[in-house]
């Protein structure tokens, strides 16, 4: 089993009965069969702040164990950024947690007690509407000129959906419908609608005289003159 990381794939194509992964450096990788397994997240979203890509900066945490007695900053205010929070308060580092809006509304109410909990034993301090404006090697800076020590940085601001993935791959997602799929939706509404109005328009709009408006036919796009006695 040949195992290769830091590989981004980028593209997958057809060719007769093999598959072809472009990768982002051009190379092409071949295959009979590709199993994806990257589940409905694809790349991590960015601050835009200078220093983003420094070494210890990351958009994932996969051990608080790992880290101790150390300063870190967690960037977030959903429930990822404050398990983090929670977790690496327990494993004895001092964390402060970065929020860009006032209020953290959308943490699980658990959560929220937790780190309520942290806050007030002093393990972690809330930085609300302070969003980062820039990342150095052992300190991070916010919108209100604060400069917090931070030898880690955790970015746990969401992950988006890998559509461009799979629309460059030809691969349509569950629920998406096809252009065909569209075509017939948007027919079927026109067609009710039709079905509708034609059921509840009262008789007097319809009997006309000469020179009348059809109404009933100006509903499916077009205008009728002519008596329908």
């Amino acid at each position: 089993l040949e195992i290769r990381a830091g590989v981004r794939i980028e593209r997958l194509r057809r060719e007769g009965p093999v598959v072809v992964a472009e990768t982002a450096a051009g190379e092409e990788i071949r295959a009979l069969v590709v199993a994806l397994g990257i589940g409905k997240t694809g790349d991590a979203r960015t601050l835009d702040v200078p220093g983003e890509g420094l070494p210890h900066v990351a958009d994932r945490l996969f051990d608080p164990g790992a880290h101790r007695d150390e300063d870190i900053l967690i960037v977030g205010g959903g429930d990822s950024a404050v398990e983090a929070a929670v977790a690496l308060a327990h494993a004895g580092n001092r964390v402060t947690l970065s929020y860009r809006k006032d209020e953290l509304t959308r943490p699980k109410e658990g959560n929220l007690r937790s780190l309520r909990s942290q806050v007030d034993q002093g393990r972690v301090t809330l930085r609300l509407g302070s969003p980062v404006a820039r990342i150095e090697p052992d300190k991070a800076a916010l919108s209100d000129g604060t400069e917090i020590p931070a030898t880690s940085v955790y970015a746990l601001i969401g992950r988006e959906m890998p559509v461009g993935f799979f629309r460059r791959s030809g691969i349509r997602m569950e629920g998406e419908l096809s252009l065909p799929g569209k075509l017939l939706f948007l027919l079927s509404m026109l067609f009710a609608t039709v079905v509708y109005f034609g059921k509840s328009m009262p008789m007097d709009w319809i009997h006309r005289g000469p020179g009348a408006w059809d109404l009933k036919n100006n509903v499916m796009g077009y205008v009728g003159w002519g008596a329908f006695a």
